[in-house]
């Protein structure tokens, strides 16, 4: 949750940095954030197992407000660690 709130403060202050700078550094900084918050979910499950998988929603249907959210609620999701397997020797 503490790299979920910081990824969004620094997309925040990068638009705000946008807005205050305008033109071409402003422009560079709005895209850096908007690209910061649509892989928000890529970014928040890189440590599953699945992250593959929650990248390539995220990227196919994460320009649908659905498909984010979906992307975003798999990545925070929790996920039971492996069992051990036992070999009978």
């Amino acid at each position: 949750m503490k790299k979920l709130v910081s990824l969004i403060g620094a997309a925040f202050g990068l638009g705000v940095l946008g807005l205050i700078l305008g033109g071409m550094p402003g422009v560079m900084c709005l895209v850096t954030a908007a690209m910061i918050g649509y892989f928000l979910p890529t970014v928040m499950g890189s440590h599953k197992r699945n992250a593959l998988a929650i990248f390539v929603l995220n990227f196919t249907l994460g320009w649908t407000l659905v498909g984010w959210v979906v992307a975003l609620v798999w990545a925070m999701s929790y996920e039971a660690p492996l069992r051990p397997e036992y070999s009978a020797e």
